[in-house]
């Protein structure tokens, strides 16, 4: 016996946003996210840009400051 199941994507919206805690748990995790694949980017990036200097006997920054960013899912934090 084949049971068939409807799913109403407005339904499962209008549940999920009707309960805020999922719906801040959810922002959060995403947040996360974006700021580790960021920082990941920015990284291999760096990295990547420090092996085209290899004729120097120390690598290192000329510093860098932390920012913040605004997003479609609210502020990332430093």
């Amino acid at each position: 016996m084949q049971t068939n199941i409807i799913i109403n994507p407005d339904e499962i919206i209008k549940i999920i946003s009707s309960n805020q805690d999922i719906v801040e748990f959810i922002n959060n995790k995403i947040k996360e996210f974006i700021k580790w694949f960021l920082e990941l980017i920015l990284n291999i990036e760096f990295e990547m840009f420090r092996e085209g200097l290899k004729h120097k006997r120390h690598r290192q920054r000329n510093g860098y400051y932390e920012r913040n960013l605004m997003t479609n899912f609210g502020l990332i934090e430093k």
